[in-house]
């Protein structure tokens, strides 16, 4: 993929070996990797069963774009579209103090803010629905969890 930057990460499964240019490391769920060159040689292999794994690719002479993982709480969200991939089953959404959505694990909300480019996004989990583990970032990782606190949900986004 010339010319792209990707970032990756694992929605569910145990996670992955990626290798990125001879490099090796885990990526668990709840963990990101990159921006890495997208042609950068990259191969992974799952760490034990079926892994699901989330990949971005933007091509940075057009658009920019973020992935990131966040715990539960308020996030502050500047730019036009934005897009929450749920990591856990029961989580509440909030845009701007208004109830918008309850997402199952691995359902993805659409936010489109081209009307008001400034929003706050709050996640709550809803009692008793976290019943998978989720994996915490790691020191090694590109983009650390605030906190320590579990990942519910990857939060991208894109600007062109």
């Amino acid at each position: 993929f010339p010319g792209l930057r990707r970032m990756l990460g694992v929605v569910d499964g145990e996670g992955i070996e990626l290798t990125v240019d001879g490099r090796m490391r885990a990526l668990r769920r709840g963990e990101t990797f990159g921006p890495f060159p997208g042609e950068a040689s990259a191969s992974a292999r799952p760490l034990d069963g079926p892994t699901l794994d989330l990949g971005l690719m933007i091509d940075p002479v057009r658009a920019r774009g973020d992935m990131r993982a966040v715990a539960a709480g308020e996030h502050d969200l500047v730019g036009l579209i934005w897009f929450v991939v749920s990591l856990v089953d029961g989580l509440d959404l909030g845009l701007n103090g208004t109830q918008a959505a309850t997402l199952a694990r691995r359902d993805t909300a659409a936010l489109d803010l081209r009307t008001g480019p400034i929003a706050r996004l709050s996640l709550s989990v809803v009692a008793g629905a976290v019943s998978s583990r989720i994996a915490t970032a790691d020191p090694e990782s590109a983009a650390a969890v605030a906190d320590s606190a579990p990942p519910l949900a990857y939060l991208l986004s894109v600007s062109l």
